[in-house]
């Protein structure tokens, strides 16, 4: 698949824009502040359904307007090798009774849709500097990365997420009425069983994909670093009805759902020293990039292989966070599928690109 055009109206800082993608590699060059790393998050919206750049859609859109629109046309090609074109649109609107609420409507070709569907018909990977602290940064971003990729490669995971989190939503409400008036008891056990069977569905699709992604991280991480061997251990946190019961009390208190997939993680370790040696504290800056870049390679892959299409690789100014070694992995992937690529100036290994 590849996008082929991309329109935005009063999107952060880009009041009207329209582009039109090379089927191949794209580069985006300009200075910082220019809205290149904007032009990538939009792209990622229409596959995502959600911007990286900040917690709220509203902050997505230009200041004191009152919406903000992403268009794409995207090319989808089948097994057969025959071209389908798909017409996504986004619409962010502001609301104004609450402050950083917004309302997000979603057309496909046309025709409203659920936020669910476009990872149905865009697919992309993102690499970009804020992924280069996945590690050391705290668990729910790495929650993020699991749920944003098993969502666009497994509509089951999607709809089993959103259930998820819609009956841990209900769970809380029904705890919190029972620390302030005493009452509810009877519902809660209704909630931990649904939670219970959610909370199953979606471990056994993350165990699925770590059990992928150990099989295959070394052979990407070697081709950066031969001294690296690493396993990704699944820090998992099911949610049992013996253990719910166990911290009922605990969880009444807290008005809120204390154990399940929402509070998952997982981390990097050393083949050499053992399954507990978490490699975000003990490994270099330049070796967690090595791993940052092999997970990111595996993802890539992944996806490629789950929905039987080329995903969109959307790599924004990370060229310069790499050293030469890096960097060469890199150029092995871009010709792979489309990229897309944001840069402050034109990478030597691409000077002979058109530039946006």
């Amino acid at each position: 698949m590849h996008i082929k055009t991309l329109e935005l109206t009063n999107y952060r800082n880009h009041k009207n824009l329209a582009l039109d993608f090379s089927k191949d590699i794209t580069l985006i060059t300009g200075e910082n502040g220019s809205g290149k790393t904007n032009i990538i998050e939009a792209i990622n919206l229409l596959s995502t359904g959600k911007g990286f750049k900040s917690s709220f859609d509203k902050e997505t859109i230009c200041y004191e307007e009152k919406s903000a629109t992403i268009k794409g046309v995207v090319i989808k090609e089948a097994e057969n090798s025959e071209e389908t074109e798909v017409r996504i649109g986004v619409m962010i609107e502001k609301t104004e009774d609450i402050t950083n609420k917004s309302i997000k409507t979603v057309k496909i070709n046309g025709k409203p849709a659920r936020i669910g569907a476009l990872s149905d018909n865009f697919n992309t990977v993102l690499f970009s500097p804020l992924e280069m602290n996945l590690l050391v940064n705290g668990p729910s971003q790495r929650r993020d990365f699991l749920d944003t990729l098993l969502s666009q490669g497994d509509s089951e995971y999607k709809k089993n997420l959103s259930d998820y989190t819609k009956v841990r939503r209900q769970r809380n409400k029904v705890l919190e009425t029972i620390r302030e008036t005493q009452a509810g008891y009877a519902q809660l056990k209704f909630w931990n069983e649904r939670l219970v069977n959610y909370g199953k569905d979606l471990q056994k699709k993350r165990n699925e994909f770590f059990e992928y992604l150990n099989a295959n991280i070394n052979e990407t991480v070697q081709k950066v670093d031969v001294k690296i061997k690493t396993q990704v251990k699944y820090l998992i946190n099911p949610a049992l009805e013996e253990k719910l019961e166990n911290i009922q009390e605990r969880e009444i208190a807290a008005g809120t759902t204390l154990i399940g997939p929402h509070r998952d993680d997982f981390m990097f370790t050393s083949v050499e020293y053992g399954e507990n040696q978490d490699l975000a504290k003990y490994a270099s800056r330049g070796q967690q990039r090595t791993l940052i870049l092999g997970l990111k390679l595996c993802e890539l892959n992944y996806l490629r292989e789950r929905i039987k299409d080329k995903p969109v690789l959307l790599l924004d100014d990370i060229f310069s966070e790499l050293d030469e070694n890096h960097r060469k992995a890199v150029e092995e992937l871009v010709y792979s599928q489309q990229t897309i690529i944001t840069s402050t100036d034109k990478p030597l290994e691409y000077k002979d690109l058109p530039r946006i």
